[in-house]
C-alpha cells in the first residue's frame, strides 16, 4: 500500500496551495489553472477555458483527501473539511491569479514576440513564420479549431461551387467573406467591424454560420436582440469568438441601447458584464459579430455610426423546396481546407488593412442609413449642406421637416429633438445667432446647411450643391425605402 504524500499543515494554506499547484504545471512549465477576472480558468491541453468554482473546490477536496501533514514526529491526516478547504482556495486565489490587464488571446509569456497566430487541434499556427508551434498554456487563447492544421489539405471544391451558386458574378462578395473568416480564426478584433448577411430563407445564410461555427469549435453565442440589453444577457458571450443575431428584431423601446451595445462590442470598448451569482466581469469581449437577416436592419443611429460598422453581403437566390439538406455536412468534411482558404484571407486581410467592399455595400449602407435616422433621410431629401456660408432659420427648416413627416407618415420630432438628431447626423452644421440688420433681434439659424430649392419647401433657399457632389446628383431625390427595398422573397428555412 502506498504511502500517504505528505503536505504542508492546514494551518499553512499558501504552502498548501503552492504545492498543489505543482500538479497544475505543464511539462513547459507553465501552470494550468489561473484565477483571471473573478473566475477560475482551465487549460485543456489545447485551449483555456472557464471552470467553475465548484469544480475547483471538489478537486482540492480530492487531492487532500489522502494526504497528511507534520506535527513534530507525528504523520496526522490532513482530514479536509468545509473550513480547510475554504482557506486552501482562498490562498490558492492568490497562488494562480493572473493580472486582470491581460487579454485573451495573449502570450502569459511577455518575452514572447507578439504577433498573429491561429490556435489549431494540434498546434499554434504562427502566421509571421508559417511555423506550427507545441500547444502551451502559455498562450492563454479560448478558441481553437476542432481539427488538425494541414497547409496540404484538398481544395475545398463544394464550398468554393456553394460560394459561386450565391454570387455567381461577384468576386469581391466572396473576397470580402474569405477575409471575414480569415479574421474569425485570427482572433483579431482590432478593424471594428460586423458581418451583415441579408437575403432570403433558403438562401444560403444557415450554411455560411454553420460552417464559420465549426470553424471555430463551436465557440459561439447565439443571442437575441434583448440578451444585448437584458441584465444577464452578455455574460454567455465571454470567451466566446463569435456573438451571431439570426433575424434578430429591433423594437423601438430597445433600439438605442441595442445600437450602443452593438457599437460598444464591435469597438473594443470596455464593458461591465453581470453575470447571475458570480458578480461583474470587467474587460473587452473578443467576440466577433454576424448578423443574418431577411431584411435589412433598421437600427435606430441618428449619427449613421453602426451602417459604417458593418461589412454587408446580400444574397439574392433561393433554394426552397430544392435545398439540399446533407450540404451542410459535406461542408464540414472539407473544414481544414476551408481553413486554408480563411488564412489565405487573412493575408489578403493583413496585407491591405481593410476588408474588401462587395458589391451590394453602398446600396445596403444607403437603405440601412435611411432606415437608421429619419432625420437624416430627411437632410439628403430636403437639404444642401457641408458648406460653412450656408444658412437657415431654424424654424424654416423644422417646417419643412414637419410637411416631409406629414407627406411620408414618419413620426414627427419635438423641435428640440429634431435638433439633436439634426447635430447627430451632420456633426459640421453649427447654431448660428447673428442680429436682424433691420430690427436688431437675434435670428436663430443654423450655419452649414440650407433648404433645397424644391416646391415642396419654403424659407431661405440656395441652389448650392452639397459639398462634394457631382453635378448629376445634385438634383437626385432619394425615396424613403419601401419593404421592397430591403426585404428578400420569404421561404420557409435557410439553406
Amino acid at each position: 500500500m502506498t504511502a500517504p504524500k505528505q503536505i504542508s499543515s492546514p494551518n499553512q494554506p499558501m504552502q498548501a496551495a503552492e504545492e498543489f499547484m505543482t500538479t497544475k504545471t505543464h511539462t513547459d512549465g507553465w501552470p494550468t489553472l489561473c484565477r483571471w477576472r473573478g473566475g477560475w480558468w482551465s487549460w485543456d491541453g489545447v485551449t483555456w477555458a472557464e471552470k467553475d468554482a465548484e469544480a475547483v473546490r471538489n478537486e482540492l477536496y480530492r487531492y487532500a483527501k489522502d494526504k497528511v501533514y507534520m506535527v513534530g514526529d507525528e504523520a496526522k491526516p490532513w482530514s479536509p473539511d468545509k473550513r480547510k478547504i475554504a482557506n486552501l482556495m482562498e490562498a490558492l486565489t492568490s497562488v494562480c491569479d493572473l493580472p486582470a490587464e491581460i487579454e485573451q488571446p495573449s502570450w502569459l509569456d511577455k518575452d514572447r514576440k507578439t504577433g498573429t497566430i491561429v490556435p489549431c487541434r494540434n498546434g499554434l499556427l504562427d502566421m509571421s513564420s508559417g511555423y506550427l508551434l507545441d500547444p502551451t498554456p502559455a498562450y492563454f487563447n479560448t478558441v481553437a479549431t476542432p481539427f488538425d492544421f494541414d497547409g496540404d489539405a484538398p481544395e475545398p471544391r463544394l464550398w468554393f461551387d456553394f460560394l459561386d451558386s450565391l454570387w455567381p458574378d461577384k468576386p469581391m462578395s466572396k473576397e470580402a467573406l474569405q477575409q471575414w473568416f480569415g479574421y474569425v480564426v485570427s482572433g483579431r478584433t482590432d478593424l471594428q467591424k460586423m458581418l451583415l448577411m441579408v437575403g432570403a430563407k433558403r438562401g444560403g445564410k444557415g450554411t455560411i454560420l454553420r460552417v464559420m461555427s465549426a470553424m471555430v469549435g463551436g465557440s459561439v453565442y447565439g443571442a437575441a436582440a434583448a440578451d444585448l440589453v437584458g441584465t444577464f444577457g452578455l455574460q454567455s458571450a465571454v470567451g466566446k469568438s463569435l456573438m451571431t443575431l439570426v433575424d434578430a428584431r429591433f423594437d423601438s423601446r430597445s433600439g438605442t441601447a441595442v445600437v450602443e451595445r452593438l457599437l460598444k462590442i464591435s469597438g473594443e470598448d470596455e464593458m461591465a458584464i453581470n453575470r447571475k451569482g458570480r458578480g461583474f466581469w470587467h474587460g473587452r469581449l473578443q467576440t466577433r459579430i454576424v448578423v443574418a437577416s431577411n431584411e435589412t436592419l433598421e437600427l435606430e443611429d441618428a449619427s449613421g455610426a453602426i451602417v459604417d460598422r458593418f461589412i454587408p453581403l446580400r444574397l439574392k437566390r433561393s433554394w426552397s423546396g430544392r435545398e439540399d439538406l446533407t450540404l451542410g455536412a459535406r461542408l464540414e468534411k472539407e473544414l481544414p481546407g476551408i481553413f486554408n482558404w480563411a488564412l489565405d484571407g487573412l493575408d489578403q486581410l493583413t496585407e491591405r488593412g481593410r476588408f474588401t467592399v462587395p458589391e451590394d455595400a453602398e446600396e445596403v449602407h444607403r437603405i440601412m442609413s435611411a432606415m437608421s435616422s429619419a432625420v437624416g433621410l430627411f437632410v439628403c431629401e430636403m437639404c444642401h449642406v457641408g458648406i460653412d456660408d450656408l444658412t437657415v432659420k431654424t424654424i424654416d427648416l423644422y417646417d419643412a421637416y414637419v410637411r416631409w413627416t406629414h407627406r411620408h407618415n414618419v413620426k414627427t420630432l419635438s423641435h428640440a429633438v429634431f435638433g439633436k438628431k439634426l447635430y447627430a447626423a451632420c456633426p459640421d452644421v453649427k447654431r448660428h445667432q447673428p442680429r436682424d440688420p433691420e430690427t436688431d433681434k437675434v435670428v436663430e439659424k443654423y450655419a452649414g446647411i440650407t433648404l433645397r430649392d424644391t416646391p415642396s419647401n419654403t424659407g431661405t433657399r440656395s441652389p448650392v450643391p452639397m459639398s462634394g457632389q457631382r453635378e448629376s446628383e445634385r438634383e437626385r431625390v432619394l425615396p424613403l425605402p419601401t419593404r421592397a427595398d430591403h426585404a428578400e422573397p420569404r421561404a420557409q428555412d435557410d439553406r
